[in-house]
């Protein structure tokens, strides 16, 4: 609904909103229908008590028959009253069937949005921060459009028939009550606004401290082995200091309009009741008069009282949107569903790079030039110290970035020019960190094909070695395996990895650290898959023990961002270059971690 747009320009917040609002315009129509008839309601009663009371004191006739006289105002009073109260309930009604609604639109449009965005967004925020901003607009729709339905609009209209009904029968008090209601409402407009930076400050400072929260949480294994319960609970009282400073800035702000409020409130009674009596004096205020000015003034008083106090707090709301909106302010990099190009297609699984220059920021270029060739159904192993450039040379291929200058090219098609899903679909990739959700060992696997069927899965498992000690679980592959499958050990979360790869059967096989985490029983059965899994199949793999990529087709040696060395194991054992340098270099099989300067 809303995703074109947000692909083509950033909107506005008013125009994010606005466009649920048109999706669903019949329900917000009723609901403001409604509030429109309860505004009139509420100030046409207080005039027809005024009315009625006169006519009691102009009535000299028989008081039995004083409903001759009473009998359109009671009939009026009691139709109004009964409109007011089922117009309440309809209204209830309408809330019901459509915010809830939109409120998970809203959701799921901005989890979708999200997920548009490129690999390295997801490195630049804490996902804790991005799923509470995700809530916080959600629910700030709901919030705002409650206080601007519930009270701003109704106040207004009220305000509105109240002025009207008070000019008909005693302008001098309309005139009384706008000049007021202007100057409180400019002056609590202008405090309220103020609010809004510092609620934004106040929300960002709650995001802060709930995805250190989060973040602590994800790691609590990493803080339990080394008893750090208490250094997490200081590093968060920083987030949380800054969160209470803001919050007391933001307070203070809103206290100081209560005030100006309660002192507006109490002018505008007192002066009321004084010059109700001065023109009762002078004859040109009636008894119904007085009924009605001051029912009506106490009316506007409390609607004006209530409209700025939920004024700061819808400021309050906004500032706090705004600050949740900037996930939808922020541009995406690369679009990884936009479904106007086309896709891609591979048959061979041939990848060029023509002349690919790379960097993260301007003094940390990666590659420069860079031009390699991988033929289709090659295997290549990718070796050299950490940060030489290995991975970025995957996640190029992968879109997670686009090159700074050059191209790549699979089957000779520019993969830019392509959509990225497209690209992805025809490429496994099996990490190092499995990447596992907290849902069963079936649908964790399943998640390389979605259609695929039971007795594929249980096929797949089986060529990763994972058949077996998944059958022995609780309730076999429907365990619920916890965050991250942290009920399981890191050989079985590598190998559930592995058969999610198998089961998606790609021509183009990615291996970053596959196998790193298993012990060498479980890697020598999982090598056997593997080798099954690189048949016929474009496969590069990055592995710092070297042993293990013996059997490659060539090897790709880089260092500081070059490709240094293009060769067959032997061969580059037999140049004794940086290679061989490495391979001596081995203790225990795998590689120093430490960058050669």
């Amino acid at each position: 609904m809303f995703q074109t747009s947000v692909a083509s320009k950033v909107p506005t917040l008013t125009a994010f909103f606005w466009s649920f609002i048109v999706k669903h315009k019949w329900k917000f129509s009723g609901l403001m229908a409604t509030a429109t008839i309860y505004s009139f309601a509420q100030s046409y009663m207080p005039y027809l008590v005024g009315e009625i009371i006169d006519a009691i004191v102009a009535y000299k006739g028989d008081p039995f028959d004083i409903y001759s006289v009473l009998a359109v105002p009671l009939i009026l009073f009691t139709i109004i009253r009964l409109a007011s109260s089922a117009c309440t309930r309809l209204e209830d009604l309408l809330q019901a069937y459509t915010l809830p609604q939109v409120r998970t639109e809203i959701r799921a449009e901005l989890f979708n949005l999200v997920q548009r965005h490129s690999y390295p967004f997801f490195q630049e925020n804490m996902s804790g921060n991005i799923a509470k901003k995700i809530i916080d607009l959600s629910d700030n729709f709901e919030n705002i459009f409650s206080s601007i339905h519930d009270t701003v609009y109704t106040s207004m209209l009220t305000f509105v028939f109240s002025t009207y009904l008070l000019w008909s029968r005693a302008p001098v008090f309309a005139y009384l009550v706008m000049a007021w209601f202007l100057v409180v409402l400019t002056i609590t407009g202008i405090m309220s606004a103020r609010s809004i930076t510092y609620s934004r400050q106040q929300a960002e400072a709650s995001s802060a401290a709930i995805g250190n929260i989060i973040d602590s949480f994800r790691n609590i294994l990493t803080v339990k082995m080394f008893t750090r319960q208490n250094y997490e609970a200081r590093y968060l009282d920083k987030f949380q200091k800054v969160e209470v400073d803001k919050t007391i800035e933001l307070e203070w702000a809103t206290m100081k309009i209560h005030i100006f409020r309660s002192l507006a409130t109490t002018v505008l009674i007192v002066g009321t009741i004084f010059l109700l009596i001065y023109g009762w004096q002078r004859g040109w205020v009636s008894i119904g008069d007085f009924s009605f000015v001051t029912s009506t003034s106490f009316t506007i008083s409390h609607t004006v009282w209530w409209l700025s106090k939920q004024l700061v707090w819808l400021y309050r709301e906004i500032g706090t949107a705004k600050q949740a909106f900037s996930i939808v302010e922020t541009p995406i990099v690369i679009d990884d569903t936009n479904n106007t190009l086309p896709s891609l297609i591979v048959s061979d699984g041939r990848i060029e790079f023509q002349n690919v220059s790379f960097y993260y920021s301007p003094d940390n270029q990666i590659f420069h030039g860079k031009s390699i060739v991988i033929n289709g159904k090659e295997r290549i192993g990718l070796v050299g110290f950490s940060g030489s450039g290995k991975t970025t040379f995957i996640n190029l291929i992968l879109r997670f970035y686009d090159p700074s200058a050059g191209k790549i090219l699979i089957d000779h098609q520019n993969i830019r020019n392509f959509s990225v899903a497209s690209l992805r679909e025809h490429i496994s990739v099996i990490p190092q960190d499995p990447g596992l959700f907290h849902r069963t060992i079936l649908a964790n696997i399943s998640y390389g094909k979605l259609d695929a069927t039971e007795q594929e899965i249980i096929e797949a498992a089986k060529l990763a070695h994972c058949h077996e000690f998944i059958e022995q679980m609780p309730n076999g592959y429907h365990t619920m395996i916890g965050e991250n499958g942290s009920k399981l050990s890191a050989g079985q979360r590598q190998r559930i990895s592995i058969a999610r790869a198998i089961l998606k059967n790609a021509p183009i096989l990615i291996l970053d650290e596959a196998t790193a985490a298993l012990d060498s029983i479980t890697e020598q059965q999982i090598q056997t898959s593997i080798e099954y899994l690189m048949q016929n199949r474009t496969a590069i793999v990055i592995a710092h023990r070297l042993s293990t990529l013996i059997n490659m087709d060539r090897i790709l040696v880089f260092k500081n961002g070059q490709i240094v060395e293009d060769g067959s194991p032997e061969e580059l054992l037999r140049l004794n270059g940086h290679y061989a340098k490495l391979w001596n270099m081995q203790a225990g099989g795998f590689l120093p971690h430490d960058q050669e300067q």
